[in-house]
């Protein structure tokens, strides 16, 4: 009688995406909270970072960087080098999307169009004048990829602004969506998020996180709900949908459209 084999299950969970916006990657403290970050979620940069660091010199040595906090954003950018000359990142759980899927790192068992839903999500959001350019593609970036990565649980962190201005709370990139007429709303009555903030504060307390935020870290959270985020129409017929009705004319309204009904919310975190 031969003996049984022993059962083996493998139960597999799909980590949080954390996507990083530029008041946070660009802070002082925003690596080190990328890397203690990544050990229990999976953290995305935007390609915008990359086109910094290859261009660092620049800014390294310039008497101003891309960033109204100038020495904390070389600071950053120099930490940011460091990892990436130093380190795999996709090794410490680091992923990010560029320009090309062979010049991107996504984590085992992403969605495979990604890259196509990332880049039609971003040409659906509006540019205004009044933001500077690296604000604008940052934020944007940030926005089209949490909404493309919205299969799963995805969101933004970002650093609150140093102002002393109650009026001037507002993450950059809420402004950013509020001017693509997404309502980004801060949750104001405790019930509502109360729970989630214990979440991430006993994760902050787990990865170490809480320190940074003793030196002066002021992270916030977004949550970006699109409803039409699952849509993948294109106008590349190198993407075409089998489904003609799902594809593009090349109208920038028709991708406008993919934002349509889509609202933000977001909180503060403090330490625990």
């Amino acid at each position: 009688m031969l003996s049984a084999s022993p059962l083996t299950v493998n139960i597999v969970s799909r980590r949080t995406s954390c996507v990083l916006d530029k008041d946070l990657a660009l802070s002082r403290h925003g690596p080190m909270f990328a890397v203690r970050m990544a050990q229990e979620v999976d953290v995305w940069l935007v390609d915008a970072l990359w086109k910094l660091l290859d261009e660092s010199y620049r800014y390294l040595n310039a008497p101003e960087v891309p960033d109204r906090r100038s020495d904390d954003a070389r600071e950053a950018l120099t930490q940011w080098e460091s990892l990436r000359l130093q380190n795999d990142l996709s090794g410490l759980n680091l992923f990010w999307i560029s320009g090309a899927k062979q010049e991107s790192s996504f984590p085992e068992g992403s969605d495979p169009n990604l890259m196509q839903r990332f880049s039609v999500l971003l040409d659906g959001l509006e540019y205004e004048s009044g933001t500077d350019f690296f604000t604008l593609e940052f934020a944007s970036e940030a926005i089209a990829l949490t909404a493309a990565l919205a299969r799963h649980r995805s969101v933004i962190f970002t650093a609150l602004p140093d102002s002393t201005d109650p009026d001037d709370h507002v993450p950059s990139v809420c402004k950013i969506m509020q001017q693509n007429h997404i309502a980004c709303t801060r949750l104001s009555k405790p019930e509502k998020y109360d729970h989630l903030h214990d979440d991430w504060s006993m994760l902050f307390s787990r990865t170490g996180v809480n320190e940074l935020i003793w030196s002066g870290l002021r992270p916030a959270v977004v949550h970006i709900v699109s409803p039409r985020s699952l849509i993948l129409p294109s106008s590349d017929p190198a993407y075409a949908s089998s489904n003609p009705v799902l594809d593009f004319s090349g109208s920038r309204g028709e991708e406008k459209q993919l934002w349509k009904e889509a609202n933000a919310f977001w909180y503060p975190i403090e330490s625990c």
